[in-house]
């Protein structure tokens, strides 16, 4: 028999005319080839593998000169405030004023100074505060307070007020600043500040 337009391809040994049988499924943990494992994004990043903005745990961590001078300014605070209340009261009172012969204007210049002095010790452990957690506007405020208090002893001496009594707490004051003002200190009130806004770096 013939057939116009050829003879009909024969089936192979292989071609049987029955479906092909799909393989077996992967076995559970595994992944087709190509596709990106479990916690793996494409371009080859992992869970876990994403690291935070320039503000690490490191740039947080409070230096040693701010703990320093935090100490520093707490001590010389109570010290000062407890001297003030001192003055204060031995001012306020006649017996005082009759042991140490003070005059009505004598008198009215130490009570001043003693109050002053207290005011201007409790204002300075209340900022002492606030830089100890990282303020950049407290360290600013206190170096102010500070600078005012240097410039006043400085003065006192300078004018034969004082005797040398007033050199060790302008010395302490002047130390305290110095730490306050460091250059760790100020990188970390940065550091703070910008993470507190949440921002990823400074």
């Amino acid at each position: 028999m013939s057939y116009p337009y050829g003879s009909p391809e024969q089936p192979g040994p292989n071609d049987q005319g029955t479906p092909a049988v799909p393989g077996p499924p992967p076995a559970y943990g595994q992944q087709e080839s190509g596709q990106p494992g479990y916690g793996q994004q494409a371009g080859g990043y992992s869970a876990g593998s994403y690291q935070p903005g320039y503000l690490g745990d490191a740039s947080l961590r409070r230096p040693g000169t701010v703990t320093a001078a935090a100490i520093l300014t707490w001590l010389g605070g109570v010290l000062m405030t407890l001297l003030g209340f001192a003055l204060a009261a031995i001012a306020g009172s006649s017996t005082g004023r009759q042991q140490l012969d003070l005059t009505a204007d004598q008198a009215n210049v130490l009570l001043g100074a003693g109050i002053g002095s207290a005011v201007w010790s409790i204002l300075a452990i209340v900022l002492a505060v606030f830089v100890f957690r990282g303020s950049k506007g407290a360290a600013i405020g206190l170096t102010v307070l500070g600078a005012l208090f240097i410039v006043f002893g400085l003065a006192t001496l300078a004018i034969g007020s004082s005797t040398g009594g007033v050199g060790l707490p302008v010395a302490w004051v002047a130390v305290a600043i110095v730490l306050f003002r460091s250059k760790s200190a100020r990188s970390w009130y940065a550091a703070k500040s910008a993470h507190k806004a949440g921002t990823p770096g400074y």
